[in-house]
Parts: structure tokens; sequence; C-alpha cells
């Protein structure tokens, strides 16, 4: 499988990004275990958990995601061909809080975390560590400063961000260029092909929305890569039971689904496929973080990777609504 360079980092990664929210709670260990194994097989090598996946499934602290992929690098000796990815700053206090009481993104917090988030995935150094969400009792500086400990130290190889808008990966880009210390390689947000109505708030705005201005940005005005959570809106583009979400009923997105459906009956792949296809095609390429439960659904996304979309095809895609 081809690789892509995360940002600026150095780090060569899978275009497509298994998504391990899920492993170790909903999808039990021997499942996960499978679906690792099979994603390993194909080539890809870029891996994405929390050090808060699954608190808010029931008998679950918030640790079993990491846990269970700690054991897994454990029992292939596959550590090396891994690009692993957690995130710090969204995990409870304790044990049946929410996002309400969380441990945040202060210099103590990010250092305790990051020591127990390697010992939990048993490995010496973290290849991309993510802020889960932002923090604004503390300064862009002090992030960036402890991050870029962490990097002196050996216990992370490179930063991203989660849910940010653009002007705070603008801000990070200047604080750090005025310090000569490194910045994010990587932000993470919430998009999919279907364009949520202007206005909508997702989960209380602590989900963003990579926007068109990010988009639009030269990618050499970029020092990160862009990667997009629920690209594929729970597999809803290729599920006739399923109704569009509230948040993305509108006609423009109707239309979108009428060209999607065509280019995928014109193509022979599946409506998932043609989105992550589109994602990777585009000249701002978006990396997708997808999630899955079962074998068919791991090889129908890995699949996408090989799928070179005409520019006819981009551009009927790509017109405005």
């Amino acid at each position: 499988m081809k690789t892509i360079e995360l940002g600026q980092s150095g780090i060569q990664v899978s275009p497509i990004c298994l998504g391990l929210m899920l492993f170790g709670s909903a999808v039990d260990e021997k499942q996960s275990f499978r679906l690792l194994d099979q994603f390993a097989d194909a080539g890809g090598n870029f891996l994405d958990t929390a050090n808060n996946y699954a608190f808010w499934m029931d008998g679950c602290s918030g640790n079993e995601s990491e846990e269970l992929l700690g054991r897994w690098l454990k029992t292939r000796s596959n550590r090396s061909k891994m690009v692993v990815a957690t995130k710090v700053g969204a995990k409870p206090k304790r044990p049946g809080d929410g996002l309400d009481n969380i441990e945040g993104l202060s210099a103590l917090s990010i250092k305790k975390a990051v020591d127990a988030s390697l010992k939990r995935l048993q490995i010496d150094c973290i290849d991309l560590y993510y802020t889960h969400i932002p923090d604004r009792s503390v300064s862009q500086e002090e992030i960036l400063d402890t991050m870029n400990d962490l990097i002196r130290q050996g216990k992370i190889r490179s930063m991203g961000a989660s849910n940010r808008n653009s002007w705070e990966m603008a801000q990070a880009d200047s604080i750090a260029s005025a310090k000569g210390i490194k910045t994010y390689s990587a932000l993470q947000n919430k998009y999919t092909f279907f364009q949520p109505k202007k206005g909508t708030i997702f989960l209380d705005g602590l989900n963003k929305v990579i926007s068109e201005e990010m988009i639009d940005c030269d990618s050499e005005l970029r020092n990160f890569q862009m990667l997009a959570y629920t690209p594929l809106l729970g597999g809803i583009y290729s599920r006739e039971d399923k109704e569009l979400p509230p948040e993305y009923q509108t006609e423009a997105n109707h239309k979108r689904n009428r060209i999607l459906q065509e280019i995928a009956a014109e193509t022979g792949h599946t409506a998932n496929q043609i989105v992550l296809a589109w994602m990777l095609n585009s000249k701002q390429s978006i990396l997708p973080i997808t999630a899955v439960s079962k074998e068919i659904q791991l090889t129908e996304n890995l699949d996408a990777v090989d799928i070179n979309l005409s520019e006819e095809h981009m551009n009927q895609l790509n017109t405005p609504m």
C-alpha cells in the first residue's frame, strides 16, 4: 500500500487510518485482533485511538482501546511497522464522570497522561499525540511547549490537534515559528461528503468540522495533514434502510447523493468507496479514519485506496449545490 507523509513530521502513513474507538468494548478482543491483523496484512500501518475510549460504554473506564492495542502490538511483535496515534485531554477525571469533568491540557495533565498511555500501549514512544479537544483555560504556548518537551524526551514523535478551528492552527504555527519549536503535524476533525446545515453544532461545539477555508488553503501554507473522522456517517451512503441525520437533511445533500449513487453504479464501486476515494483524490487530500466491526467493512474501505476517480467524476462530486 502506498504511504503519505504526515504533515512535515517525516512519518509515512497508510492513506487509510483504522479507528479503534470501540475496539476492546463494543468490538470484543477476538474480533478486534482479527481486524487489526487484516489491516496490517493489507499494508495498513496507521492506527488511531485515545486515552478515553470508550468511557461512555457500560462497564468501561476509558482504558479499553489503548490496552487492547497494547496487547495486540505485543503479541504480534510488529511495533516498528505500525504508526500509533492516541489522544489526551478528554478523559474524565473519575469513573462515571462525563466530559464536564475531564483532565484537560495543562502541562501537568499532559505529562501524567502520556506516561499512562505509554504503559497501556506497552510502547516506549507514541508516533502521533493529539490534543483531543480544546482546553480554553490553557494557552497554546503552554501546550506547544509541553508537547515539544515530550518530543525531546522521546515519549512522542510528533503532535496533532483534534477538533480545532483554522485560526487556532494558524496561531499555533505562528507561536511555534517565533519560538523555533515544532508545531502540529496533523489535524483531525469531523468531515464527510455531505455538508451539514450552516450553523450546525456537534456535541455542544466540541466536535469541529473541517472547514472550506482549511480545504481551500494552499497545502504549501499548511504544516499539517488533515484527517477526517466519521467520514462515512456510519455507512449511511450505502444503506437504503438509514435516513440522513437531521443536521444533513438538505436539498443540496439529496442532490449530492444522487450524483454519488450514479457514479457508484457507473464505476462498479460502492458509494462508501466513492466517498473515501473522493477524499483521497481531492487536491487537498484528506485521510479518512474509518471505524469497522466486520471484515467485509474493512475490505470495502481498503479497496477504496486503489480507486482513481476521473477528472469528470471529481468535478461532478465537487460541483457546488
